[in-house]
């Protein structure tokens, strides 16, 4: 009988989520490929306070998915900066493999979107 219940369950669910796409006024997916420079500092309290600073460039692939309710986007972002103080150089590397964020429409403000991220 539970064995049934849950069936019923899952069969329920997934018809909203497949009702719910055809309910939906227009979509749209925008990717974007973003490539640009930046200027690090960076203070090290392992070594005595040092101020590292430098320049590094960054890339950036973000995919957003929009529709008349909400907004979902997926970004990657991979860096590195070549930093030094004094006469010390240093290599500094940032990766974020995965920020997504879920964002639900205002219905009274068009402009304001509230949600995780």
């Amino acid at each position: 009988m539970e064995v049934c219940k849950r069936q019923r369950i899952l069969l329920t669910g997934i018809s909203i989520i497949l009702c719910c796409q055809f309910a939906i006024g227009q979509s749209t997916w925008t990717h974007t490929n973003s490539l640009y420079v930046n200027y690090l500092q960076l203070k090290d309290q392992m070594n005595y306070g040092l101020v590292f600073n430098g320049p590094g460039i960054n890339y950036s692939y973000s995919l957003i998915y929009q529709n008349d309710r909400s907004i979902l986007s997926y970004e990657v972002k991979i860096g590195a900066s070549v930093i030094q103080t004094h006469t010390i150089p240093a290599f500094n590397t940032n990766i974020t493999p995965f920020h997504l964020s879920c964002l639900l429409k205002s219905k009274t403000n068009k402009n304001f979107a509230f949600g995780l991220f």
